[in-house]
C-alpha cells in the first residue's frame, strides 16, 4: 500500500506509514471520485488503474489520517 500512496521510501517505523486501510468497493471510482471532490475530500492519489491488482483504485484519508480506498474491478 505504500507505493500506492507514495509512502514506499520511508522506513516502516515511519508515522506515515500505513498499517491499516479501508477498502470500498464501488461501481465506478470516477464518479465517486468526482462526488467525493465536490464535498472536499482532498485525494492521496487520483483514479488510477493497477492491473496487478485487477482494480481501478483512489485513495483518501479520513479526519482521523485513516488511509481510504475506493476500487472497481477492471474490466466492469
Amino acid at each position: 500500500m505504500a507505493e500506492a500512496v507514495g509512502n514506499a521510501n520511508q522506513p516502516s517505523s515511519v508515522k506515515c506509514q500505513d498499517r491499516s486501510a479501508l477498502i470500498f468497493a464501488v461501481d465506478n471510482v470516477d464518479e465517486t471520485y468526482q462526488q467525493l471532490t465536490k464535498k472536499d475530500v482532498i485525494f492521496v492519489t487520483q483514479p488510477c488503474d493497477r492491473p496487478d491488482w485487477g482494480t481501478r483504485t483512489a485513495h483518501f484519508r479520513d479526519p482521523d489520517g485513516n488511509l481510504i480506498e475506493i476500487n472497481s474491478n477492471l474490466g466492469s
